[in-house]
């Protein structure tokens, strides 16, 4: 996994949630399909160490790519909170893990 130089996925997650209608569709549907991605490794990672705590958000990473893929992006409300859980998700993952929360700083 590349690790990119600028402020990581929750943190544009949660930046993005309050100003979503400055964001095109493919900007949301790149944010919600890298945070799929990123849980579903996470989830992978907890599955080979024999632990069953990924079921705790099994289900959001097929949540996530399906709301990307067919829902329309006019229900801002929705779009913010499925961006906040996704974000939660992603922090919680990381905790299990004992990952170091990312850097919001470029």
């Amino acid at each position: 996994m590349i690790l990119s130089r600028g402020p990581g996925i929750v943190h544009r997650l949660m930046t993005s949630a309050p100003t979503l209608a400055a964001l095109s569709r493919e900007e949301q549907q790149s944010l919600l399909r890298e945070a799929a991605t990123q849980i579903e490794a996470y989830q992978s990672l907890l599955a080979s160490y024999g632990s069953a705590a990924y079921e705790i958000d099994e289900d959001i990473c097929g949540r996530l790519t399906t709301y990307a893929d067919q829902i329309d992006f006019s229900y801002l409300d929705e779009t913010r909170l499925i961006l906040v859980e996704a974000a939660v998700a992603i922090r919680r993952l990381r905790l299990m893990l004992g990952i170091q929360p990312e850097s919001s700083s470029p």
